[in-house]
């Protein structure tokens, strides 16, 4: 589960244009890995499972309804390919399949499909708007994986923009996202923080030896909120020297 006290990512050191995270299962473990002894599907079958996608109406019953989707993955992907296509679902059950797809997808190092892509940053936006839905946090920071460094990169800046200044859980874009572009736009929206502060703080835990330069291109020591990019700045230092 993504919990505020922070999630370990890797972090390439290509150059400061774009680092692109994906997750350590260790920590970032609410992703569905096979379990040595599988257990039965909380709705059963494909045809089940995808009854049960057709039928959210709440966010807390996400959770079960990917289990079972992540058993039957093979057999779901075209049939939830048809029905976002038809554009026959309502509003949870669509988000719900076009980040379940993405994330399928991304999950298998494969890129998101194409006829996703225009859908996938309401998806992303319509995710992080939950406060406390960590599994469709998790959803939404997978399904990036599966875009390439521009698409990511562009999306990113679009719904942490588009979250406005009392969104706290926007922050986490950053475990994928810390380009120039992102870290610019972060360093500039702490004129307005959100108040629930200790949600945004386990993101910036994750920053690596690689992200150091821009974090000290956009840091402007003694400024309110910038004690976060002090505490990105210390533990991409401690890495650094973990790792000399």
């Amino acid at each position: 589960m993504l919990g505020d006290n922070g999630v370990h990512v890797q972090a390439s050191a290509k150059s400061t244009k774009t680092t692109h995270q994906r997750p350590e299962p260790l920590v970032f473990n609410w992703f569905k890995k096979p379990k040595e002894t599988p257990e039965e599907p909380p709705f059963g079958t494909a045809e089940t499972a995808l009854e049960g996608l057709i039928a959210v109406v709440s966010d807390g019953v996400i959770e079960d309804v990917w289990d079972a989707m992540d058993q039957v993955p093979d057999e779901l992907l075209p049939q939830v390919e048809t029905l976002i296509r038809q554009d026959r679902l309502g509003e949870y059950p669509r988000h719900c399949a076009i980040l379940w797809h993405a994330y399928t997808l991304s999950n298998r190092g494969e890129h998101v499909a194409e006829f996703l892509k225009p859908s996938l940053e309401d998806s992303v936006y319509w995710a992080l708007t939950f406060e406390i839905n960590n599994v469709l946090i998790g959803g939404a920071l997978g399904a990036l994986d599966g875009l390439s460094d521009d698409e990511r990169e562009r999306l990113a800046l679009a719904v942490f923009e588009r979250l406005g200044a009392s969104n706290a859980r926007k922050y986490w874009l950053l475990l994928k996202v810390r380009t120039d572009a992102m870290l610019k736009t972060v360093a500039q929206s702490f004129d307005r923080l959100p108040e629930d502060r200790a949600k945004m703080v386990g993101a910036f835990r994750q920053f690596r030896a690689e992200d150091l330069p821009l974090l000290k291109k956009y840091h402007q020591p003694g400024k309110p909120g910038f004690e976060l990019f002090e505490i990105a700045i210390s533990q991409a230092e401690a890495r650094s020297n973990a790792s000399s």
